[in-house]
Formats: C-alpha cells, sequence, structure tokens
C-alpha cells in the first residue's frame, strides 16, 4: 500500500499545482485506495483529511521539498489508522446484532441484504466462488465479488480458507460461526 500512497502524493503535487484543486487530489486518493481494498470506500478518510487540511498540505509540502514522500506517507498512514480507530469505536457502541448494523444506512441495505443471501446459503463447509455462485445464480465474478463476498469478508461474517494467498485458484470460502 504505501507504493500507493506515493504514487498518489506525487498525482497530488501535479494537480495542486496546476490548479490548487486539492478536493480532485483526495478523491483520486479515495479512488486508488479504494481500488486497492473496497473498505477504502467506506471510510470518510477525505473528510478527516478536511478537518486536517494545514498538516495534509504541511506534509505536501515537506515531502516535495526533500524529493521523499516518507513524511506525507506516514501522515496518510496515520488518516488511515485514525478512521479505523473511530470505526472501531462506533461499531462497539452501537448496539447492533452484526459488524453490518455499523455500516451507514445507505450501505446497510444493500450490503446486508446481499450478505445475507450469501450467508443464509452457506453452511459450515467451505465454498469455492464457483460453488457460491452458481447457488445465487450469479454469472460475473467480479460484481459477486464486489457486492456478496468482500462486504462479507470485511464483516468478518466469512473467512478464507488460505488467508495467506486470497486470489488463489484454490481459495475457498466458510462461514463463521455466530
Amino acid at each position: 500500500m504505501t507504493g500507493e500512497l506515493a504514487v498518489e502524493m506525487m498525482n497530488l503535487q501535479i494537480w495542486d499545482a496546476l490548479d490548487g484543486n486539492g478536493r480532485m487530489g483526495r478523491l483520486w486518493q479515495t479512488l486508488i485506495l479504494g481500488q486497492w481494498h473496497d473498505l477504502f470506500y467506506l471510510l470518510p478518510i477525505e473528510s478527516l483529511i478536511k478537518d486536517q487540511q494545514d498538516r495534509y498540505y504541511q506534509a505536501l509540502e515537506e515531502a516535495d521539498q526533500a524529493a521523499d514522500s516518507t513524511c506525507f506517507i506516514e501522515f496518510m498512514l496515520d488518516i488511515i489508522q485514525t478512521t479505523l480507530s473511530q470505526g472501531s469505536e462506533l461499531s462497539r457502541s452501537t448496539s447492533g446484532d452484526s459488524p453490518i448494523d455499523s455500516l451507514s444506512d445507505q450501505v446497510s441495505d444493500q450490503v446486508s441484504d446481499q450478505v445475507r443471501q450469501l450467508l443464509t446459503l452457506m453452511d459450515d463447509r467451505y465454498w469455492s466462488t464457483q460453488e457460491l455462485m452458481a447457488e445465487l445464480s450469479l454469472t460475473h465474478k467480479p460484481t459477486f465479488r464486489k457486492n456478496y463476498l468482500n462486504p462479507a469478508l470485511n464483516a468478518g461474517l466469512v473467512v478464507m480458507k488460505y488467508p495467506d494467498s486470497p486470489r488463489s485458484p484454490k481459495q475457498k470460502y466458510q462461514k463463521t460461526e455466530s
């Protein structure tokens, strides 16, 4: 992930140098991180950056002057850690029965319906992606991963048989014990 942050920093320098449009840079950052892992689409990283805008631009300037992105990457990792910590506190403070309940209402409705469909069909055995898609009558693998599997994995409702090889063709998934 550090490589993505370094590339993103260079993109921000270009954007800011051209027209001072930091918001566009932060949008690109969210997009880049979200493509790396779906979880980043759900996190309010841009809002935290906006709240600490002075530190954000200071980190960018220091990185530019030093020709070294380390201070910017450390700042961004701190923002991400803060965002995740706040999300963790929110999930502990909510009274819902599952991690899905802590997501925003807009996301929760869609995620919970699709994840519930997935969890309903899964028993205690390990399932391949193809088996799950066939049971759900789905044919488009990216849609299945984005809307069903990844949210279930991120919420801790499903685990991988081979977590060190998430894209392995032998990968299988199992419902966690409730």
